[in-house]
Formats: structure tokens, C-alpha cells, sequence
């Protein structure tokens, strides 16, 4: 069955999933650090919620940060071709000159985050099956067999392929994976920062940290 996403605006979203393998990416919690947020949730649940679907929020911030940076962290992305950079294919087949400064195109606009609350926890992704699966494909990387057609059209946008190339290789730009990875630790305690100033903020605890 099909989930979604209410906005804040009351617009609603379909929610797919994150990873490049199809599986929704999760905030996981691990180690001596999950078993203190463990804690947290079991007596602060109203302010951990609150803070999960923050570190939602955050996430999806931090996920379109690092495309328009052309890739996470230390691990950036081939770059975008000059053919496609210059947005040669876009102006062949009628499309808006949006600027390609990145290999995930407008994809950047389409992930989201679902808080589930009989798990407690957030998980991040896609808002439609169309993004999900191009997004899917971007991550891993394709191979595109040229057809005498493509052949043709190449030729035609003034971009001709050499005479011995038979297939066109777009490397994997990993993005998901990649970002939990290294934020995971970081996201940990983004969410134990929250709780504490919820509960700070409602006075009914001095004593928190």
C-alpha cells in the first residue's frame, strides 16, 4: 500500500524510498550513544518524536546540500560531461534550459522524509516512483547500448560518437548511503541536542543536561 507525506501546507506526497537497492534509508541508533537516546524515547516521547522528524527535516537539507555540491562529503561525483553541462541535449529535445550543475538534475526537489511513529523513526526518500527510480539508477550507474538512432541524433546536435563506441557508461553517483554513513554519529546526536532543549524549553525538567 502506498504511503505519503502531509505537508505542512496540507499537500500531499507519495513516499518511496532513499537507497539505490530500492530499501527506504532509516535512521538507525547503535551503540552505548542508541541506548542513552533509547532512554530519551522511553521517557520523553512527545520530545523525541519531535526531534526525529527535526532530524528528518535536517537530513533532507543536508542530502540537497550535497548534490548541489556534486556529491557527499570527501566522495564527489565524475562531473557532469560538457555535452550536458551546457545543456546541449536539453535545448535537442525542447526541454527548459534549467541549469545542469549537477548530475541529479531536479531530482534535488524530490526527497523527503516520513516520521513513522510505532517504530520511532524517520526515514528519508523519494516523493514519487518516477523520481525513485531514476534516482535508483543514477546511484548505482548504467550502461546505455548506442543504437544506430542514437548514433544519429548525436551526430545531429553536433555531438558525434566515435565510430568504435557501442555502449555509453554513466558512473554511480551514490548519494543515500553515502550520507548516512557519515552522518550517522552526527544525527545521533543532533536528536539527543533536541530532546534536551525541548525539555529544558518546557520547564518541567531543570535538572536536564
Amino acid at each position: 500500500m502506498a504511503e505519503s507525506i502531509t505537508t505542512s501546507a496540507g499537500r500531499r506526497y507519495p513516499f518511496v524510498n532513499g537507497g539505490p537497492q530500492g530499501a527506504a534509508v532509516r535512521m538507525s541508533i547503535d551503540d552505548g550513544g542508541g541506548r542513552y537516546l533509547r532512554r530519551l524515547a522511553a521517557e520523553f516521547p512527545r520530545e523525541f518524536a519531535k526531534a526525529l522528524k527535526s532530524a528528518g527535516w535536517a537530513l533532507r537539507k543536508d542530502l540537497q546540500g550535497d548534490i548541489y555540491k556534486g556529491g557527499p562529503g570527501e566522495a564527489r561525483w565524475s562531473p557532469l560531461s560538457g555535452p550536458h553541462a551546457g545543456r546541449v541535449f536539453d535545448d535537442a529535445k525542447g526541454m527548459p534550459r534549467i541549469p545542469r550543475t549537477h548530475p541529479m538534475g531536479q531530482l534535488v526537489r524530490a526527497i523527503g522524509y516520513k516520521y513513522d511513529a510505532g517504530s520511532q523513526s524517520v526515514r528519508v526518500g523519494w516523493l514519487s516512483h518516477s523520481a525513485a527510480k531514476r534516482g535508483s539508477e543514477l546511484q548505482r550507474g548504467f550502461k546505455t547500448r548506442v543504437t544506430k538512432k542514437m548514433r544519429r541524433f548525436f551526430w545531429a546536435i553536433g555531438v558525434p560518437l566515435a565510430k568504435g563506441t557501442t555502449l555509453i557508461e554513466t558512473p554511480g553517483r551514490d548519494l543515500f548511503d553515502t550520507v548516512m554513513r557519515h552522518r550517522e554519529r552526527a544525527i545521533q546526536k543532533y536528536i539527543e541536542n533536541k530532546v534536551h532543549d525541548s525539555v529544558r524549553k518546557s520547564g518541567r525538567f531543570a535538572w536536564a543536561a
